[in-house]
């Protein structure tokens, strides 16, 4: 999220926050590491929506602390203030007690 675009006047969700939401939701579906680790390759309203990284980065930490076979469950969703979503996820390992290796490589 981008806390300085947040706007209390008008809180409709913005246009790039829609997308980098839809994009984010569909590499999670699709399980694919390797963008979501780099997601900053996602275009602009991915860096628009990451501007810093230490709010995006926890959700690759759980994802990879279930495992490389970890089923992801979107938890709730919504936005805030025009710039905040307020997703969350919940990874269910396929193995329980499984760690992974999927994002040890992060950079």
């Amino acid at each position: 999220h981008n806390l300085r675009l947040f706007s209390y006047e008008d809180t409709r969700p913005q246009a790039w926050a829609l997308q980098f939401d839809e994009e984010l939701r569909r590499r999670i579906e699709a399980r694919d590491h390797e963008s979501l680790a780099d997601y900053a390759s996602l275009g602009e309203p991915a860096r628009m929506a990451v501007p810093t990284p230490e709010h995006y980065l926890p959700l690759l930490v759980a994802w990879g602390a279930a495992g490389d076979d970890a089923r992801a469950e979107r938890h709730a969703a919504g936005f805030e203030a025009g710039a905040l979503a307020n997703d969350s996820y919940l990874f269910h390992p396929a193995t329980p007690g499984a760690g992974g290796e999927s994002f040890a490589q992060l950079p």
